[in-house]
């Protein structure tokens, strides 16, 4: 009798083992990532498609200084990436429920790489 439930137990072991429930977040990249020099060719926008085990799609980038270092980098849900001006970039993520008391200059943020700080678009046009 002491086998069996030697038996048994192994198999319940083996049959609870780690699973992977679908619910992982990890992304894998559809296609290659594209890199754009901005206007004085010292840093480069690289932007990629990615989607996850769901098919949910998404947008990864970063940027990338002359040396090949990466001085920023973020995924977002959906929405774009561009350059903005020759030291920043600008990106938007797609919101969910949008309110009607903000503007879309509200939901646009600009990396600017000279500081490293990200604001909305509303308020670096304050500051500049």
């Amino acid at each position: 009798m002491r086998p069996l439930y030697l038996i048994l137990i192994l198999l319940t072991a083996i049959g609870c083992g780690k699973k992977n429930s679908g619910t992982s977040a990890s992304t894998d990249v559809n296609s290659e990532y594209q890199c754009e020099w901005n206007e004085s060719q010292t840093h480069q926008l690289c932007t990629a498609q990615l989607t996850n085990k769901k098919g949910v799609s998404g947008l990864s980038f970063y940027i990338l200084d002359k040396s090949g270092e990466k001085v920023f980098e973020k995924v977002i849900d959906s929405g774009y990436t561009n350059w903005y001006s020759d030291q920043a970039i600008e990106y938007y993520q797609n919101p969910g429920m949008p309110s009607t008391e903000i503007s879309k200059n509200d939901l646009i943020m600009i990396y600017d790489i000279e500081s490293g700080l990200t604001k909305s678009k509303t308020d670096y046009l304050k500051s500049e």
